[in-house]
């Protein structure tokens, strides 16, 4: 599945996966098998045992091991599935002219911690788990974009009556990569202030204010950036994302994050099981409107902050 270019690609593998016939499983004949054997001897020893002194004890060991081999079919089963959910996340790449980054991602890790604040989240553990590069062509501004799923972990020390014990909270974000050369040196945050510029900046919108924290290198900067509808486009976009956070470098690159998932998923309704259903469900378009609606609010930054505006 990893060669695959296109949608075609996509059809020519389940149409070798029908080939195997329906529904698309593993042979667990033999692990079936064996379950119901265990169990029984289980059910029998544990009858037996039970007759002459009351114990049962001596049953659990072939009843765990039937569901050993219970949890072993169906976890084979599961790999189908989770086949089919590649092949269709794959697929919506394709239809929406993206490709996903899967090597370097440490290094892209690292390379986003120095480089973002929003990137030094958690005191464990920090990890870029998904990439994916696209391009944006709107009416005025075309832009090469990233998308990222970037997760942490925070550790810390609880007591627990008289016992203390480690915690490890994982938390996700998701969001964009872009370059962006209208405005540097600025975070404009919902969550959190990761970055403590030298000076803070408040709007005339009272509700900007109450949503979002402006600091930047200069105060002058944010000013001149945050105009009218610049501000209205921030106020827009808190109402359909949860806790975004603006942050834009001194090389001009912007990391717009949020803790939406989902961006670049859609589901479907059809797998290898059900191929010829499938194969329709592969060739539909699948448009991600969330995503588009992300990337149209950067288009929208930009359109404003175009000196030709």
């Amino acid at each position: 599945m990893s060669t695959a270019q296109n949608t075609d690609d996509l059809v020519a593998i389940v149409k070798r996966a029908k080939a195997f016939g329906t529904p698309l499983k593993f042979d667990n004949k033999i692990p079936n098998q064996l379950a119901f054997v265990l169990y029984a001897l289980a059910v029998g020893v544990g009858l037996y045992m039970y007759s002459i002194d009351g114990d049962i004890l001596m049953a659990l060991l072939p009843f765990f091991g039937g569901i050993g081999f219970s949890v072993m079919a169906g976890l084979r089963n599961a790999k189908a599935n989770t086949l089919s959910d590649g092949i269709f996340k794959r697929d919506i790449l394709f239809d929406n002219e993206m490709t996903a980054i899967t090597r370097g991602l440490a290094r892209q890790t690292r390379s986003l911690i120095q480089t973002f604040a929003d990137f030094r989240r958690g005191n464990h553990e920090r990890e870029v788990r998904e990439l994916i590069r696209g391009t944006f062509t709107g009416e005025e501004h075309s832009f090469i974009y990233h998308y990222f799923h970037f997760h942490y972990v925070d550790r810390y020390e609880t007591v627990v009556g008289s016992k203390r014990r480690t915690v490890y909270d994982h938390h996700d974000r998701y969001g964009i990569l872009v370059q962006f050369d209208f405005t540097q040196n600025m975070a404009i945050q919902s969550f959190g202030r990761l970055r403590n510029w030298s000076a803070t900046f408040r709007t005339a919108s009272n509700r900007f204010n109450k949503l979002y924290d402006v600091e930047a290198a200069l105060e002058l900067d944010a000013a001149k950036f945050l105009k009218p509808k610049v501000v209205v486009a921030f106020e827009d976009f808190y109402r359909k994302f949860y806790k975004p956070n603006f942050e834009f470098t001194s090389t001009g690159e912007l990391c717009m994050s949020f803790n939406d998932k989902g961006l670049v998923q859609v589901g479907h309704s059809y797998s290898l099981n059900e191929p010829d259903l499938f194969i329709e469900e592969l060739r539909q378009a699948n448009d991600l409107p969330k995503l588009k609606v992300a990337l149209e609010h950067i288009h929208t930054l930009m359109k404003y902050s175009d000196s030709n505006f």
